[in-house]
C-alpha cells in the first residue's frame, strides 16, 4: 500500500561514491510523481553518516527532504559492507565517513526535525505523520 523511493541523498556527489545510477534531480522528479499517483502513500529512504557528509550538510538536505516529502520517510544510517568498493576505500583512508558522535548527532536532530515536523517514529529507521504508518511487521 506504498510507495517506497530508495532517494539516499539529495547529493549528485554522493550518489556517485555509493554507487547508485540516479541522479538527485531524478529523485526529486519521482517523488513528485509518485506523489501525484498515490497522494499519501510515498515513502522516500534517505541514507546518513555518507562520505564527507556533515552535520550541517544533514541538515541542510534533511529540510529540502521536507519539502518535497509525503508523509512517509526511513532513514538509515550507510552500513559499510566488508567486500564493497566503499569498505575498501574508507579502510585505505581515501574515503572518510562521520565518526559516530557525528552519526549520532545526524540522528538526534532527524528525529528532532521530523517530530516539530509532525513525524511520529514507530521503528528504530521509520517515521510518518497523518497515521501513514506502515504495518509491515504486524
Amino acid at each position: 500500500n506504498r510507495f517506497s523511493i530508495g532517494v539516499q541523498s539529495l547529493q549528485d556527489e554522493d550518489l556517485n561514491c555509493l554507487g547508485r545510477d540516479h541522479s538527485s534531480e531524478e529523485a526529486l522528479k519521482t517523488i513528485t510523481e509518485a506523489r501525484r499517483l498515490c497522494p499519501g502513500r510515498v515513502s522516500v529512504d534517505v541514507m546518513f553518516g555518507r562520505p564527507s557528509q556533515t552535520a550541517e550538510s544533514w541538515e541542510v538536505e534533511l529540510s529540502e527532504l521536507l519539502q518535497i516529502c509525503d508523509d512517509h520517510l526511513s532513514l538509515y544510517q550507510l552500513t559499510l559492507e566488508r567486500g564493497t568498493q566503499l569498505f575498501k576505500q574508507v579502510q585505505c583512508g581515501n574515503v572518510t565517513v562521520p565518526d559516530d558522535e557525528v552519526m549520532s548527532d545526524m540522528y538526534q536532530h532527524a528525529r528532532k526535525t521530523l517530530h516539530q515536523h509532525g513525524f511520529q517514529q514507530y521503528e528504530v529507521s521509520n517515521f510518518a505523520r497523518n497515521n501513514s504508518g506502515s504495518h509491515h511487521n504486524l
